[in-house]
């Protein structure tokens, strides 16, 4: 297997000179004669920007760097995927329409995706901790040509951390730890049920036990009863948002799945009786 980088040699296919923006031939033969010497499916430029020195801002330019890269899939029956970079948007979500420079990109392209970060507002929603963001990622059609609108589609990403199997022995001959890299893997946002299959059995049963002697329902109570189950499964409910929310989630599967129920407990101060979460 051959593998070529950016930084070992060029993949500039077009170039602005005194006389205009020149494709630069001897790149692209090669890269067509590589392609075709290999039946290479698939081609990613990441990113777009370094496969051109021309000025990002003039569509006309960019659509000849958008040629190129055409009549290379076409020379070599191939698809070309192009990694742009977007502008930082006032509400913080990227479109289509936020690609960088001029629109002829865009245009040219039959089909685009776009990507973004789990916005604080879904991060909290689904208790995910605001340091932990970062790895949530949420990927959609910006651009369908080859397919029907209705078919546009949108999925959620997560980045994890993969041990490679490269640390090899010390002299004792005991395994060392390898390098880690992240990897991306299809992730789904949970729903009431699947909160408890992600805890396991054995942190349920221990929800059960925290929930013996029945805590306070109300959210706007100091003994509030997620206070109670944040701390006990590690999380801060009481300074952190999104661990709050991610014991209310908690507490909201735990009573749909019948394994808390609601109960009344006399206050004796307040004369009055006081819902309560109890296990079931």
């Amino acid at each position: 297997m051959r593998i070529d980088t950016g930084r070992e040699q060029s993949f500039v296919v077009v170039k602005e000179e005194r006389d205009g923006a020149k494709v630069i031939v001897p790149v692209v033969a090669a890269m067509m004669a590589e392609a075709r010497l290999h039946a290479i499916d698939v081609i990613i430029a990441d990113p777009f920007v370094s496969t051109h020195h021309v000025n990002e801002n003039d569509n006309g330019k960019v659509q000849q760097v958008a040629e190129v890269w055409v009549s290379i899939a076409d020379s070599c029956n191939c698809s070309v995927e192009l990694v742009h970079h977007t502008r930082k948007e006032p509400d913080g979500v990227a479109t289509a329409d936020s690609s960088r420079g001029g629109s002829a990109l865009k245009d040219k392209t039959r089909s685009m995706r776009v990507i973004n970060r789990m916005s604080e507002e879904d991060a909290k929603k689904w208790g995910i901790r605001s340091d932990e963001r970062f790895r949530y990622s949420r990927v959609s059609d910006g651009k369908v040509n080859m397919k029907p609108e209705s078919a546009r589609a949108e999925g959620w990403r997560k980045m994890v951390s993969v041990l490679m199997p490269n640390g090899g022995q010390d002299e004792r001959g005991i395994l060392l730890a390898g390098d880690e890299v992240g990897v991306i893997t299809p992730w789904a946002p949970p729903e009431s049920g699947d909160i408890l299959d992600e805890l396991g059995t054995e942190t349920v049963d221990k929800i059960k036990g925290l929930f013996a002697t029945g805590m306070r329902q109300d959210i706007r109570s100091s003994d509030w009863a997620g206070y109670r189950l944040g701390e006990g499964l590690g999380l801060q409910p009481r300074v952190n948002e999104n661990d709050k929310a991610r014991s209310n989630d908690i507490i909201k599967a735990l009573l749909k799945a019948e394994i808390l129920k609601i109960t009344y407990i006399t206050d004796t101060y307040k004369k009055r009786d006081i819902p309560h979460l109890i296990t079931a």
